[in-house]
């Protein structure tokens, strides 16, 4: 193994992922964190962004623009963005007159496609974990990433935990 090598090695170790704004640590050989080890990188050269469609990234047209002369959009369902006549991918309700998205079984929660929470005579909408938010609360929060209980000191950092979950899965 010559000097060289062993330089790219070591450096290879120790560097980031190649993805930009990417703080995590790359695996060899591809030199991706093991959240982005999957996902391919950008053709053009010297981009380090993630590849959206035809091994490119967004912003080198991985994504089709409005076809509207001078619109710089980017199109919905069809060949133009939802302003000039694109197509909205998500379903609304079932329902006839509503214009809500739809849920579960083609209804919004409204109608009846939410889901109800899983505790024993609780009759409100679950909102997390199959549980409704009072529900949640009685519960010591997981970490979900590792699936391990985590030690609350107080009721203070049981709330905490709990309303920083929730903004970070919306």
């Amino acid at each position: 193994m010559t000097a060289s090598t062993t330089t790219t090695t070591s450096n290879a170790t120790a560097g980031v992922c190649l993805f930009n704004d990417c703080p995590h640590p790359a695996t060899l050989p591809s030199m991706k964190c093991t959240f982005h080890k999957g996902r391919g990188k950008c053709r053009m050269p010297d981009c380090h962004n993630q590849v959206y469609a035809r091994k490119l990234c967004v912003r080198h047209g991985g994504k089709k623009i409005c076809l509207r002369p001078h619109c710089t959009a980017h199109a919905r369902g069809n060949a133009f963005c939802l302003k000039h006549g694109g197509v909205a991918k998500r379903r609304t309700c079932e329902v006839d007159g509503c214009v809500k998205l739809a849920h579960a079984n083609h209804k919004c929660v409204a109608h009846g496609g939410g889901r109800y929470c899983k505790s024993p005579g609780c009759s409100f909408h679950a909102r997390f974990a199959g549980l409704c938010l009072q529900c949640n609360s009685d519960l010591t929060p997981l970490d979900l990433r590792n699936h391990v209980m985590l030690p609350l000191d107080d009721c203070t950092m049981q709330k905490d935990y709990y309303f920083s979950w929730r903004l970070h899965f919306r």
